[in-house]
Formats: structure tokens, sequence, C-alpha cells
């Protein structure tokens, strides 16, 4: 933000969200206004949590397997075109 390198809070969620405003330099204007609204509601409810309750486990997103194609209907006589 100032040159003196980044802001560390030692609260990660808190942190998180600073970096999320540090890095508007580099985004569109038209982006800024939901980043800050979004900063807003995640810096509410991360001062608004019990600090002695344990931090939330976010589960690391999983790659869902991809639905093969179905198999093109062949005709008695062999693929398309060779009759």
């Amino acid at each position: 933000m100032d040159g003196q390198g980044e802001v560390h809070t030692g609260v990660p969620a808190v942190d998180a969200v600073i970096a999320s405003v540090e890095s508007l330099a580099e985004r569109p204007l038209g982006e800024h206004a939901e980043v800050f609204t979004t900063a807003q509601e995640r810096l509410r409810r991360a001062l608004d949590a019990d600090p002695d309750a344990p931090a939330p486990h976010v589960p690391a997103p999983t790659a869902r397997p991809v639905p093969a194609a179905p198999a093109a209907p062949q005709s008695p006589s062999g693929p398309a075109g060779q009759d």
C-alpha cells in the first residue's frame, strides 16, 4: 500500500481482506465497489467472530470428474457415409 511491505494483522481472515483491497490497483475501476462491499462484509464477520473459537475448516476445492460424452450411435452397416 505505502511501499513498506505487506500488512499482517495475525488474523488470517483480516489479512486476506487486506490483500484483496491491496490488489485493487491491478483491477478495473468497475470492480472496485464490489471488492469494497465484499471486504466490508468479510471484515464484519471476522471481527464479530468469537476470538476463542477454533477457526472454521474450509475444505479445499475438489476437481469433479467430467462425464464422458455418450458414444455416437452407429448404424448396423458401419460408420455413417460408408454405405
